[in-house]
């Protein structure tokens, strides 16, 4: 049981900070910025959303655990904090765009309403109404963090995207000079279309640049299936 409470403890840190970060770097992309840290350490491309260059399902699950280690520190202590932790570490893990962290959150409500009946069942319209409240608070986040209409000058439009560095000047004009982010300058490719099937990632290869080895691959694919 403590070896539990310590992988949680380790899981819920690393998820809080990795969905604040993400959380920041989702809204300035949205808005046309893009952060050089990230830049540095995903060559050749930038990721779509909360992700912050690594797979995408990996850092849903991330989130997920999280999201139950705090639920778990809730039904225990009945604190106000892991409700607050929860939203954002659920917030985040709903724009990384991976659709197993989409298929098993419905199943959190599920498991922590049933843990409460159990648990101690008079507080269970207390938990209830807590259940509600995470998963407005956890849109209202989203629509903060997204800015859809104001994407669109970044999408396909002229809008150049700017570089942002704490420490240091921009080390290159070549990103911000793309101003269609679906190029693998500027997006992850295997994220891109995270709610779409395979077919829909493959056409995004007419995006991109015919001498990439990622277009020759995906082209081929595209081919093969059709």
């Amino acid at each position: 049981m403590t070896l539990l409470k310590v992988f949680f403890s380790i899981i819920k840190f690393w998820a809080l900070v990795i969905a604040v970060v993400g959380l920041a770097k989702a809204a300035l992309q949205d808005r046309g910025y893009l952060l050089g840290f990230i830049i540095d350490i995903c060559p050749g491309q930038y990721p779509q959303g909360t992700n912050l260059c690594a797979e995408h399902n990996l850092l849903g699950m991330l989130c997920l655990l999280g999201a139950v280690g705090f639920m778990s520190d809730r039904l225990r202590k009945g604190k106000l904090p892991p409700l607050i932790y929860m939203v954002v570490v659920i917030a985040a893990g709903l724009l990384i765009d991976s659709r197993r962290f989409l298929l098993l959150l419905p199943a959190l409500p599920v498991v922590w309403l049933a843990l409460a009946w159990r648990m101690k069942r008079s507080a269970l319209g207390t938990e209830a109404g807590a259940t509600i409240l995470v998963s407005i608070l956890s849109f209202v986040t989203v629509n903060i963090v997204s800015a859809p209409a104001e994407f669109e000058r970044f999408r396909f439009g002229s809008g150049p995207f700017a570089e942002l560095r704490l420490f240091s000047s921009p080390k290159t004009d070549a990103i911000i000079e793309v101003p269609n982010r679906t190029y693998p300058e500027v997006i992850s490719p295997t994220i891109v279309e995270g709610f779409g099937s395979r077919m829909d990632r493959w056409m995004l290869s007419r995006y991109w640049k015919p001498d990439d080895a990622e277009y020759r691959l995906l082209s081929t694919k595209l081919e093969s299936a059709t």
